[in-house]
Formats: C-alpha cells, sequence, structure tokens
C-alpha cells in the first residue's frame, strides 16, 4: 500500500514537470477525497431544514470502474440517531446512508465506516448501547455510483426529523479504491 501511494506521488510530481496538456495514471492504491465542516450543526424544533456538506471531486476517470469500490466514514454525533436521515449524492446518483436508524442511542455513527463488504446492515444491526458501531452496509449500497461519473459537486445530506436534541457532523472521509484511472492537466 505505501509503495503504491508513493508511486502514485512521484508520478504525479513527475507530470507537473512535463509539458503536455492532458494525461492519465493508472492506480491500482486509492483516492482519498475528505470534506469537513468544522462549524457542525445543531438542531432545535421539529422538521430541522437539513444540512449538507458540499464537496467537490475531480480527474477520476468516467465512468468508474466496476473493479473499484468506494466506501464512507463519517463523524457524526447527535443524542438519538433514530431521529436522523443520512444521504450522499453525486453528481447522478444519490443513496440513503442511513434512515432513522440507531435507535434511540448515542453517538452510534460517530466513526463509522460505511461499506458494502461489511456483515452488518444498518438497516437490520440491533443497535442496544451508546457508542460507535462500525463497519456497516448502508441502507443502499455504495456500488451504486459505479459505471458512473464521480467528477462534480458531491453532498453529504442530513435531516434531524424530530429535532429537540442537538448534533454536530465533524468530518466525513468518501475513499475510492482500486484500478482508478486520475486524469491530470
Amino acid at each position: 500500500m505505501f509503495h503504491s501511494l508513493l508511486a502514485l506521488k512521484f508520478g504525479l510530481l513527475l507530470l507537473l514537470f512535463q509539458n503536455h496538456v492532458n494525461s492519465t495514471i493508472t492506480t491500482t492504491g486509492s483516492t482519498q477525497i475528505q470534506f469537513e465542516d468544522k462549524s457542525g450543526y445543531t438542531a432545535t424544533g421539529s422538521n430541522m431544514i437539513p444540512v449538507e456538506i458540499g464537496f467537490n471531486v475531480s480527474g477520476i476517470a468516467n465512468p468508474l470502474p466496476a473493479s473499484a469500490s468506494i466506501t464512507l466514514q463519517i463523524w457524526l454525533t447527535h443524542k438519538y440517531n433514530y431521529d436522523l436521515i443520512i444521504r450522499l449524492y453525486s453528481p447522478g446518483p444519490w443513496i440513503v446512508i442511513s434512515n432513522q436508524r440507531g435507535s434511540y442511542f448515542a453517538d452510534v455513527f460517530n466513526g463509522t465506516l460505511f461499506t458494502d463488504s461489511a456483515s452488518n446492515s444498518v438497516a437490520t444491526y440491533n443497535f442496544n448501547s451508546d457508542g460507535v458501531v462500525t463497519p456497516l452496509k448502508s441502507e443502499q449500497i455504495l456500488a451504486n455510483f459505479i459505471g458512473n461519473n464521480l467528477n462534480g459537486a458531491w453532498k453529504l445530506w442530513i435531516q434531524d426529523t424530530l429535532g429537540h436534541n442537538h448534533g454536530s457532523i465533524r468530518r466525513a472521509t468518501l475513499t475510492i479504491n482500486g484500478k482508478i484511472q486520475i486524469h491530470t492537466n
């Protein structure tokens, strides 16, 4: 893993010094896109307005190949996670990460890695205490993004459906693994 990331960084550095307009690098490493909202959100009242954290993805070959895999990790604190609807929007399709799951326990998604390879699903997991549960499959599989153009505006969308509780999204990380072509200019 370390050597493939080092090779990718070295390849990108070499491309910076070459005289060309477009080039393509094929890597078997991972591309990691991070987005943060340091202000977080707070919820009071009922039927809260959704919070959206936006970020842009660029340079990934279109469409994303079937050999790729996608994971999402979120650091989301909330007193009753059952109140929350969480979605992930790409420039094309969107998926439901969690639709009022987590029962009446606190901070179950404060570090959760959502991956299609997890043995437990957020939809069927028996939440029975406060604290992070990881890894989990999302309500809809992340593989729904495979075969689509991932370049463009993305957003993590969170709605507190009941209010009267406070929460914050501290960080989220989208990771794309596999044999991926990255276009550079």
